[in-house]
């Protein structure tokens, strides 16, 4: 993240069903079902509410971390969390 922040969108190692999962059962959708994140958003979303754990949650080090975790495929969280991490309400 940059000081305004911005969230950098990069390109992610994902094939081509990795993106058919994400875009059926885990990228947010509006009221009509149109898919409104991309995947790196997804894993900025999670980033963000993993972070609130830590003792400084406004930390952007730490949400950076979490989100290259996730953005190199290293590790990601169980579906319930890539889902619903960060969802309002």
């Amino acid at each position: 993240m940059d000081g305004s922040g911005n969230l950098p969108n990069r390109d992610l190692p994902l094939s081509d069903n990795a993106m058919r999962v994400l875009e059926e059962r885990y990228l947010f959708k509006d009221g009509d079902s149109k898919i409104i994140e991309t995947p790196d958003e997804m894993f900025w979303r999670v980033a963000r509410f993993v972070a609130t754990a830590e003792e400084d949650p406004s930390d952007d080090t730490i949400v950076k971390m979490f989100h290259d975790i996730m953005a190199r495929l290293d590790f990601l969280p169980n579906s319930p969390t890539l889902m619903n991490a960060g969802r309002q309400g």
